[in-house]
């Protein structure tokens, strides 16, 4: 159903190609200070449906890393953090072509995400909250991305995150990538 199941502390998946998968390609719920650094990930949620390429849920990454990965071509979530996630610094990735690129459900707390590049997904994040604990996105700031037009969907009002810096833009053409983003091509 998925391609790699990383658990403990302090491990990393570092550019591993990931494609053609039932689910998932990297689960790394309830591993801390992990690291996904500069991955292919293409053609996930073959067989299901509420998953992404990388997904966790209900995990403090204590400072886990998520960057320079290009995920694309995915029917469902490309970075995806599920319910009770916090600590998490997703940076620099390359989401294009995804059901969305990056899903933040609540609570979903203290995470950075920052300087990603969100290309014609149909949206480009979301998030989902339980009625009965009400949504919290506390102390998350979503900052210096670019992206092309698509919808947000995230939590509003005193516990929203922080949204500032990010840049519209209509086409993804001319787009400068990060010096380390790898195969990315448009």
């Amino acid at each position: 159903f998925g391609c790699v199941n990383e658990i403990g502390v302090g491990n990393a998946v570092i550019k591993c190609p990931r494609g053609d998968t039932g689910r998932y390609h990297v689960l790394h719920g309830s591993a801390k200070k992990t690291r996904i650094i500069g991955c292919e990930m293409y053609h996930s949620a073959l067989l299901s449906y509420d998953c992404g390429s990388t997904y966790e849920w209900g995990t403090d990454g204590e400072g886990s890393e998520i960057a320079y990965n290009y995920i694309h071509d995915n029917r469902e979530v490309g970075i995806y953090l599920d319910n009770n996630s916090s600590n998490y610094h997703v940076h620099d990735n390359v989401l294009k072509k995804n059901g969305t690129g990056i899903t933040l459900n609540s609570h979903n707390n203290d995470c950075l995400v920052e300087n990603n590049y969100l290309i014609k997904n149909d949206i480009n994040s979301s998030t989902y909250f339980y009625e009965k604990d009400g949504p919290s996105m506390a102390g998350t700031v979503i900052r210096g991305n670019t992206y092309t037009p698509a919808e947000w969907r995230l939590v509003e009002g005193e516990n929203a995150p922080v949204f500032e810096d990010n840049t519209l833009v209509k086409t993804a053409i001319g787009i400068k990538l990060p010096d380390r983003s790898y195969g990315c091509d448009f």
